[in-house]
């Protein structure tokens, strides 16, 4: 078992085994999936970082365990781990991932991490790789101190290099303790509000675009069906789900590349199970021409499987201009989705239930 005794030592094993404990949360209150692509990872220098993360979107962590050092030198070391990734290629990067991971590239990571999280949607790996670059040059990546306890020190120059030059650097103490069964470790963040306005003012015209516009429907969609509940501020990716109260199942709007670019509204099943997701879908596709009728001669597209697992029923919109238009017509459609599936849906689970 974990023992404080031991200290960072076993901080090191529980964070390699659950890296979601450390990362950052997004706006609505989630965390990416993420991986270690690296683990007492040597670099160019010949010096051995401790851990290295990566998220779904290609956003590299560094993990710095304190170790019992003083402020300045584990400051020092972190910048110095930072300066060893800046010389690094994202084709060196990968090199080392598959050295000292089971992964055979990069891409296989971002696949593996993309089939966790419920709510994606397709990825392009070509942005992946870009913030991939954009952190080993130093503008993306997220630096994090790990200890039981964060001495005010090393908390002190973190602030200074936060509020001074922008730097998303973060703390992480773990609070510990156990019962007759079990051990316990709680992390808290310290700075980390710091951090997310650093990331808010570097948001691309892409991602505030995102943001204002599911920001809108959203809005007008509560006003329209109050019964629709997001409590969240709205998504900077390239889609919004609508949560229903049901593990795995959502609404969702989505911007759409490939193969061409379109505009989705749709209804997806993400559970664990293939078969139930496939059983869902069947169940809606038997009754396909009574819910065209109610969605007023919407075309719908049955889809299994998509991805390895997944189904959704969805339209598509070829517009994909923010106007007012699009905005009208996703507000519309995901309302006539909403009260058509939703009654279905509760009596399809309650029954079953």
């Amino acid at each position: 078992p974990y023992n404080k005794d031991n200290k960072e030592e076993n901080l090191h094993r529980l964070i390699e085994k659950n890296p979601k404990l450390v990362v950052l949360e997004q706006e609505d209150g989630s965390r990416l999936p993420t991986a270690v692509i690296g683990s007492r990872m040597r670099l160019p220098s010949g010096e051995e970082l401790d851990l290295l993360l990566m998220d779904a979107q290609g956003t590299l962590t560094l993990v710095e365990l304190k170790r019992g050092r003083t402020a300045r030198k584990v400051i020092a070391q972190i910048l110095s781990y930072a300066a060893d990734l800046n010389l690094m290629t994202c084709e060196e990067l990968e090199q080392c991932v598959r050295e000292n991971t089971r992964y055979d590239s990069l891409e296989e990571v971002v696949e593996k991490l993309q089939e966790e999280e419920s709510d994606s949607g397709e990825f392009d790996m070509e942005e992946v790789r870009r913030r991939i670059e954009e952190c080993l040059k130093g503008k993306k990546l997220q630096l994090l101190i790990v200890s039981y306890e964060v001495d005010e020190e090393t908390k002190k120059i973190a602030r200074f290099l936060r509020e001074t030059y922008g730097m998303k650097i973060w703390c992480v103490e773990f609070d510990y303790f156990k019962n007759e069964e079990y051990e316990f470790f709680v992390p808290e963040t310290i700075g980390v509000e710091d951090v997310k306005h650093i990331t808010d003012k570097e948001l691309t015209p892409r991602q505030r675009a995102y943001k204002e516009f599911f920001g809108e429907i959203l809005s007008r969609l509560r006003e329209k069906e109050p019964s629709i509940r997001r409590e969240s501020p709205p998504p900077m990716r390239h889609f919004c789900s609508l949560h229903i109260g049901y593990s795995n199942i959502h609404f969702q709007w989505t911007f759409h590349k490939r193969p061409d670019k379109w505009f989705e509204v749709g209804l997806h099943f993400e559970k664990s199970s293939a078969e139930e997701n496939r059983r869902l879908l069947k169940h809606f596709k038997n009754i396909q021409d009574e819910l065209k009728e109610e969605l007023g001669g919407l075309e719908l597209i049955f889809e299994y499987p998509w991805g390895k697992k997944r189904a959704r029923i969805y339209v598509a919109n070829q517009k994909t201009e923010m106007d007012e238009e699009l905005k009208n017509w996703a507000v519309e459609t995901m309302l006539k989705f909403y009260r058509v599936f939703k009654p279905r849906l509760d009596k399809i689970l309650k029954d079953e239930g």
